[in-house]
């Protein structure tokens, strides 16, 4: 499981308490690089991925990779609004999960999709 929630600095208890749970249930590991997690998650380094406050340059690539190699990426959030009206992909949310292929991470993927969506919302 790859996360960089809490970020340092900025530890709420509502992540604290994420983290926490995070760590009853997985190996967590911080690598501080949204694009890197996406693409060790579709590479089969890691079965799982999660951020909030990402930027679409950090994810554009990486779901494109999640999805190709069979994973789930699963945008959060509303995307902000394009200054010019054009239409905003999904992909383009705020918060993000990722998982591998397979049953096991599907599951896993559904419990920590909600818990990201309640720490985003």
């Amino acid at each position: 499981m790859l996360t960089d929630i809490p970020l340092p600095g900025r530890a709420g208890q509502r992540e604290l308490r994420f983290f926490a749970d995070l760590l009853d249930l997985a190996e967590v590991r911080r690598i501080y690089s949204t694009a890197l997690a996406l693409a060790w998650v579709a590479a089969g380094r890691a079965d799982a991925a999660c951020n909030t406050g990402v930027r679409p340059w950090d994810v554009a690539a990486g779901a494109a990779l999640i999805r190709s190699a069979g994973g789930v990426y699963t945008p959060i959030g509303d995307p902000l609004p394009d200054p010019h009206g054009d239409p905003v992909p999904p992909e383009l949310a705020p918060a993000f999960t990722a998982t591998a292929p397979g049953a096991r991470s599907r599951t896993f993927g559904r419990r920590l999709t909600e818990r990201v969506a309640d720490l985003a919302g």
